[in-house]
């Protein structure tokens, strides 16, 4: 899909909000995680096998967005040769 160019501009902001979104309660995220994990132990191994457990969870959503960018790496090319065909047709 090709963004037209007076609207690149939003759509990098909206990007970048919905980034910042995401990534904003991320802590609270693998706390939440940890804890279900845990569940009522108190024992410092649970609590640390728990924690880990919550830090391997967010690492998925990391390889989710290194997916994504990578697709976009692959479509960039195309999408701008679309817009440049766009442009001289106006």
């Amino acid at each position: 899909m090709v963004i037209p160019s007076s609207s690149r501009a939003a759509g990098v902001a909206l990007s970048r909000l919905v980034a910042g979104i995401v990534s904003t309660p991320s802590a609270q995220i693998i706390g939440f995680i940890s804890d279900a994990i845990r569940g009522d132990s108190t024992l410092p191994y649970d609590k640390f096998h728990a924690y880990q457990l919550g830090m391997l969870s967010s690492a998925v959503f990391l390889v989710v967005g290194a997916v994504c960018h990578i697709v976009l790496i692959l479509f960039f090319p195309q999408d701008c040769a679309k817009g440049r065909g766009m442009g001289s047709r106006s």
